[in-house]
């Protein structure tokens, strides 16, 4: 997240205010995450911070050799040349400590004049920086305003591909199935990151990159880089906003989408719709060492005691049942040993309106499946996936497991979900939130 340089003003201001609180980066408080990322590597044109003896600083040496390509892919894409400048790239270990340094949260990295801060190994989100802090050098060539559209739209036309999909794909859905705002809406508002909020499940990354996109491909990238610098489209291109809409939005429905494509993008948009299912079961899906042998899992079977001390579970059947009469969670103990290395496994039948279920060991180690998307919680979101969400009535086998301080989630058998979250041991526990579930077949494999 950050603004081209040739757009001052309110919006900037509101783009580094979710960053830094302030209308710009302060340095004393760079300065107090760089006493943390002690650690320095040296680059051609980056300087690397990190936690010493962290996981981020395991992955410095492949991060440097990525980073000085990309930089080169960027520059030759926007036929640039940024020359002798230097950035300074801040790695941290995962999502929680990003936010705990930095006070940015509900973020996956930002970056602001020449700084960017994320969490290590993600390629994806390293690029899309990276395009905003070489954006950010070009030449002012015109005094019209532009919003934070066109600067995520250039950093995701840059990629093309944005978690696995074109962005005119991205696009065409949006178009074809929900309810695209206009062009003059998205790029005339002056709080783009507030407009977002009030368009929940819209993508307006990807579709903003549709429109770049768009006018890199039919108009070049030299014009485009004077439109993005202030200058006006008419005087640019020789067309007005609307000419530039309708044509966009005729090679958007020209496109041939794949069904599955378009069920995924759906899914992503949150409607309730569905890939066709495997015949293949979850015990079959499952990675051989996860699975194990049947003797390893043991049964976690509360006793009536531990029940009865929780008015909002009960056993029903050999079933454990939980209520949650509020959207916050509610939580069952299974035992009272803390485990750090194991699997913990239930399948969970779930109703109608349920907001989510999950999978614990301890408080620092959550596993959670809910309306909005599966989350890697410790803390605060550490890791997730929005593809798949509850929709209940349904039955679904969960796995959590945790080996050292890496967590993976298993859905039905099917990996959905991986990430470092910590290694702290914890009890391990079912729980539900807004409604109810039952879980049954609660079993434990230690490792």
């Amino acid at each position: 997240m950050t603004t081209p340089r040739s757009h001052r003003g309110s919006a900037v201001l509101t783009a580094t205010a979710l960053v830094f609180g302030t209308g710009s980066p302060c340095r004393s408080q760079v300065g107090q995450i760089e006493k943390v990322l002690s650690g320095v590597h040296e680059t051609a044109h980056f300087t690397f911070r990190f936690r010493p003896n962290s996981r981020a600083a395991a992955s410095v040496d492949r991060a440097a050799v990525m980073i000085e390509r990309d930089l080169v892919d960027i520059c030759a894409k926007l036929s640039f040349d940024v020359g002798k400048a230097r950035f300074v790239i801040h790695l941290f270990d995962d999502g929680g400590e990003l936010a705990q340094r930095t006070g940015v949260k509900g973020t996956g990295g930002f970056s602001a004049g020449d700084k960017m801060f994320l969490p290590f190994g993600n390629d994806q989100t390293r690029y899309h920086e990276l395009v905003h802090l070489v954006a950010y050098r070009l030449p002012r060539s015109g005094r019209q305003p532009r919003n934070l559209f066109f600067a995520e739209g250039l950093a995701n036309a840059l990629l093309q591909f944005v978690h696995g999909v074109h962005v005119h794909a991205v696009a065409a859905v949006e178009l074809r199935f929900g309810k695209m705002p206009s062009l003059a809406e998205m790029t005339g508002t002056k709080d783009f990151y507030g407009w977002l909020q009030k368009h929940p499940g819209f993508n307006a990354y990807d579709v903003a990159a549709s429109y770049v996109r768009f006018l890199i491909d039919t108009e070049g990238i030299d014009k485009v880089k004077r439109y993005y610098t202030g200058a006006a489209p008419e005087k640019v291109f020789g067309k007005g906003l609307a000419t530039l809409e309708k044509s966009w939005h005729a090679h958007l429905a020209k496109l041939e989408l794949r069904p599955a494509l378009v069920t995924l993008l759906r899914k992503r948009r949150g409607e309730h719709v569905a890939f066709a299912k495997s015949a293949v079961g979850a015990d079959a899906r499952l990675p051989a060492d996860v699975l194990g042998e049947p003797a390893e899992w043991k049964p976690l079977v509360p006793a009536q005691a531990a029940i009865d001390r929780h008015a909002d579970w009960q056993t029903v059947s050999g079933s454990i049942e939980g209520r949650s009469r509020t959207s916050d969670w509610t939580v069952f103990p299974l035992a009272e040993v803390k485990v750090r290395d194991g699997a913990l496994r239930a399948k969970v039948a779930v109703p109608r309106g349920t907001v989510g279920v999950q999978l614990r060991f301890g408080e620092r180690c959550q596993a959670m499946i809910t309306n909005a998307g599966l989350f890697l919680w410790n803390g605060g979101v550490r890791h997730m996936n929005r593809e798949e969400r509850l929709r209940g009535p349904a039955t679904i086998d969960l796995v959590v497991l945790r080996s050292g301080s890496k967590v993976t989630f298993y859905l039905d058998g099917a990996q959905v979900l991986s990430g470092e979250v910590g290694n702290e041991p914890g009890v391990p526990a079912i729980g539900v939130a807004g409604g109810t579930a039952s879980f049954e077949s609660v079993r434990l494999r230690r490792f």
